[in-house]
């Protein structure tokens, strides 16, 4: 038996308005959304663990946002258990963060946070863009990239340098496991103080 995954169709975007994305206007995405099967033997993907992290972190870090990201993308990768095949489907991420937590992407990117447009709400990229500016997409695609095997201890370094995310991941070498980790070795060394 097979489990499966819920992407939104890229036509889901349009209803993303800027009400919606300030959090004062209800959307409902349910003809934008389908299943897609997973490969036989994979595990269910378990959205209350997911949503126990993100409340976590939401609740750790109400001041500094930004230093969320360090916490929360090695938990949050190592909660959804995807190959590399299913991360590529950008309908997952818009799935994820236009259904399951825009609530988070809103409270990461919109108004309070470290967010370049502090007083406005998140822009349409932090739901549905590139991989590297998703909200939720970018944890992932960082800690899988930065992560020596079991060890998420790198990806935590990675995410506290957020230039070094933003650059690397935008960049082709970001796609390049041995380099991104070298950049964190040599970027943010874990001795220097």
């Amino acid at each position: 038996m097979t489990s499966s995954l819920n992407e939104l169709a890229s036509t889901g975007t349009g209803l993303a308005s800027l009400a919606w994305r300030a959090g004062s206007e209800n959307v409902d995405y349910t003809e934008h959304v389908a299943a897609v099967p997973r490969e036989a033997g994979l595990p269910d993907v378990d959205l209350t663990a997911l949503r126990q992290i993100i409340d976590k972190a939401m609740e750790l870090f109400p001041d500094d946002r930004a230093a969320s990201d360090a916490w929360l993308a090695p938990r949050f990768h190592a909660a959804l258990r995807l190959t590399r095949r299913e991360a590529a489907r950008r309908g997952l991420w818009r799935y994820l963060a236009m259904v399951e937590f825009s609530d988070y992407v809103r409270w990461r990117w919109g108004p309070g946070s470290s967010a370049r447009n502090i007083d406005k709400p998140p822009t349409p990229e932090r739901f549905h863009g590139e991989p590297n500016r998703q909200a939720l997409g970018r944890l992932w695609w960082g800690a899988e990239q930065f992560r020596d095997g079991p060890d998420y201890a790198p990806v935590e370094l990675a995410f506290t340098n957020q230039d070094l995310m933003n650059n690397l991941a935008r960049m082709d070498i970001g796609h390049h496991r041995p380099t991104v980790q070298a950049a964190v070795k040599v970027l943010c060394p874990k001795d220097a103080d």
